[in-house]
């Protein structure tokens, strides 16, 4: 628990902290199981009440590692996968169904996620990022927006990614209406707008 310069390591801090804070639960990924008996035993020695732990499954790649890049996606980064139109509430949907449940059950909100919590039924094993799950959870949160909410996401994500979409959308009040109404991924919208302003 202490370095060789006498400063102290995580597995006292964690469990002293957690103790100060009167924390209940902690929820973390499997990678951490093995620091659980030596945090326990600082936790029991400095007589901090009892704590529950949920160690769950993270996302891999398909090599069964920490999931941290994909040659098509970027970094696993929220902004990486905001720039592909991936909305926030369709990653973080996404990312609570690789804890729990069939992958393909949706969230509208993290509090519906914690209605339906089990956290003696989390996945037994880590989960590999799959592009198509997320997507279908993106398609769902999309669903989910009104039009104005919708199109409040396609002016910022196009205002980020292409101001030209941006002008065609707003000197169009009828390709406005018309893309509120697809509601389709962001990423897609791009082509649509090409096409429909400039036909072939």
């Amino acid at each position: 628990v202490v370095r060789s310069n006498g400063e102290y390591l995580y597995n006292f801090c964690s469990p002293v902290d957690d103790g100060v804070m009167k924390v209940t639960h902690v929820v973390r990924d499997r990678g951490k199981l093995d620091l659980l008996s030596k945090q326990e035993m600082v936790r029991i020695s400095l007589g901090f009440p009892p704590v529950l732990y949920a160690h769950t499954p993270i996302l891999v790649d398909v090599f069964g590692k920490r999931f941290t890049h994909d040659p098509d996606w970027g970094d696993a980064t929220l902004q990486d996968f905001v720039q592909k139109g991936i909305l926030q509430e369709g990653l973080i949907s996404y990312l609570l169904s690789t804890l729990f449940g069939p992958s393909e059950h949706t969230y509208a909100t993290i509090d519906e996620f914690c209605l339906r919590l089990e956290l003696s039924r989390l996945h037994a094993a880590n989960t590999v990022f799959t592009p198509s799950v997320l997507l279908e959870h993106n398609k769902h949160a999309l669903q989910r927006l009104s039009n104005e909410e919708y199109m409040a996401r396609v002016r910022e994500f196009f205002d980020h990614t292409n101001p030209r979409v941006l002008e065609y959308i707003d000197s169009d009040k009828n390709l406005f209406k018309l893309l509120g109404d697809l509601k389709r991924s962001l990423y897609e919208l791009e082509g649509i707008v090409e096409y429909l302003t400039s036909p072939r």
